[in-house]
């Protein structure tokens, strides 16, 4: 190769390296993907309100196209602010999950922590419009087919890249005893932003 068809490689690499978005490695904006939906504890079969839900597939070539959810929800008693939520966090990492890797405890209560932290996840699954005031969730049947879905949390705007394991514990704040559990599998998937 001649210095001059050298020289021209190098330009055209350091033009195109200039104008080139790097992909992030760590953490930053993400893009929430669910996996799975499945009701988790020692004995699924032992919580009172039962989960059945899927999720469609994430299509990488339209990241910011909305995942659809089917499936239904059965609430035997309502849920308002005298619920407790918390949410355990685990990671991928090393072919096994990491426990623990983040623990959320949600001061508000299920109902106003469901609606503040996951808008449109809380408005989908259980039909619910209403953005301030007293929050309950009636209990009842819910059912959704095929709609359409965003998982953002406006709340977590940034995390660290990679596959989670969502384990979200519920029960009455009088009581110690556990109401319902249900795990999502999900990756945060770097938003790249043209």
């Amino acid at each position: 190769m001649t210095c001059t068809a050298m020289a021209h490689v190098l330009a055209t690499f350091c033009i195109v390296s200039a104008t080139a978005k790097s992909i992030p490695s760590f953490a930053g904006p993400y893009i929430p993907v669910v996996q799975k939906i499945y009701m988790c504890g020692k004995n699924p079969s032992e919580n009172p309100a039962l989960f059945f839900l899927k999720v469609s597939h994430f299509n990488p070539v339209k990241p910011h196209e909305k995942q659809n959810i089917t499936g239904n929800i059965t609430l035997p008693f309502g849920a308002d602010d005298s619920y407790w939520v918390q949410t355990r966090v685990d990671k991928w990492s090393g072919n096994q999950w990491k426990e623990n890797f983040f623990v959320f405890r949600f001061p508000g209560g299920i109902c106003t922590s469901g609606r503040a932290n996951a808008p449109d996840v809380f408005r989908v699954l259980f039909n619910h419009t209403i953005t301030s005031g007293p929050c309950f969730i009636k209990p009842g049947l819910y059912s959704v087919n095929n709609e359409p879905i965003s998982w953002r949390l406006p709340n977590i705007p940034a995390l660290p890249y990679g596959s989670y394991r969502i384990w979200c514990k519920m029960g009455q704040i009088s009581q110690e005893t556990v109401s319902c559990q249900l795990c999502l599998e999900v990756s945060a998937n770097p938003e790249m932003t043209l």
